[in-house]
């Protein structure tokens, strides 16, 4: 390697710059320019922000002391936090990828502007840690801490209020006063809706809510109980399936819930022929694999015993052999 034939005194020779006295004039002896750009920082991956946000004293411009409050106290979020801040903020589509490059979206920038200074600067998170190390020496205790920051709050959100915020591009307006629905997930994990929370300004006074169909807003359907006419809800049963229920039981002959079965988001809506009640789809004991419809409501049919169909392609049909 040519590394192993250069002597330090050579090295030296070439890097060493001449004794220059302070005011003496010197001569130049050529003069060059390089045409070059500047290139932006590289974009954040999922490793380089998780580790940004944890060096965040690297990144302020804050005095030493602040500074070296972030750096003890590692940054933004901890270990097992900070990867689900970022999970989070993808979900919500205030970041998205970019291959393996994370972008701000137009939302994300939109939140980052509207957000006052306080709560955006990791200068708060270092002011809040050095108060939190007061409380454990027991130089502060932890009802002033609570107390400043309860009393900073309505400040925080009336600078938000009064900001005015542009719906962005493809914005879904709420139908009722016209500011921008949210998406938001369901607690199931799996399924979204949009809500709006600007009660002042609904006739109701009431938050808005409306469901997500592929991603868009789209009115709720009341679809009312086949027994007492009450709003069904659709949720999810311990075992994953969903399901439709009412739990109106002052409002049900049998005094208790009514149940259907969900197929494409919809109940299904299948009727006993004597009682009016729904019937319920049930698997065969004696032949693994197949099913029948039932009501065991036999109080409100003629002969006192239950009625039964055949199924179908999912669906009840009556006459013929019944299980």
């Amino acid at each position: 390697c040519w590394t192993t034939l250069l002597t330090e005194k050579e090295d030296e020779a070439d890097t060493l710059i001449p004794a220059i006295a302070k005011g003496e004039s010197v001569t130049c002896a050529e003069v060059t320019v390089d045409t070059k750009k500047t290139t932006p920082p590289s974009r954040f991956t999922d490793g380089t922000l998780l580790e940004a946000m944890e060096n965040v004293h690297r990144f302020v411009d804050a005095d030493a002391h602040s500074k070296e409050v972030l750096r003890k106290t590692k940054g933004i979020g901890t270990d097992a936090t900070r990867a689900t801040i970022l999970d989070e903020l993808l979900k919500s589509g205030f970041l998205k990828m970019d291959g393996k490059k994370i972008i701000s979206t137009p939302l994300g920038r939109q939140l980052i502007a509207i957000v006052p200074a306080a709560l955006k600067d990791p200068l708060t998170t270092a002011d809040w840690e050095s108060r939190l190390e007061d409380i454990a020496a027991g130089k502060l205790s932890l009802e002033d801490f609570l107390r400043d920051v309860t009393q900073a709050l309505p400040a925080y959100l009336d600078a938000i209020k009064e900001v005015h915020v542009t719906s962005l591009p493809g914005a879904h307006p709420c139908p009722e006063c016209g500011k921008a629905l949210h998406r938001f997930r369901k607690k199931d994990g799996d399924s979204y809706y949009w809500a709006c929370h600007n009660k002042e300004g609904h006739n109701s006074g009431k938050s808005v809510f409306l469901d997500d169909r592929n991603g868009r807003p789209v009115d709720r359907v009341s679809i009312p109980c086949p027994v007492c006419q009450t709003p069904l809800k659709r949720f999810k049963g311990k075992d994953g399936v969903w399901r439709w229920g009412c739990f109106n039981t002052d409002g049900h002959a049998t005094g208790k819930p009514v149940f259907l079965d969900d197929a494409g988001g919809k109940p299904v809506l299948y009727l006993c022929p004597e009682c009016k009640q729904p019937l319920k789809r049930q698997a065969s004991k004696k032949k693994p694999g197949d099913f029948f419809w039932a009501c065991f409501n036999e109080v409100g049919h003629k002969n006192g015993k239950p009625v039964f169909a055949r199924d179908n392609n999912n669906k009840p049909v009556f006459g013929g052999a019944q299980k």
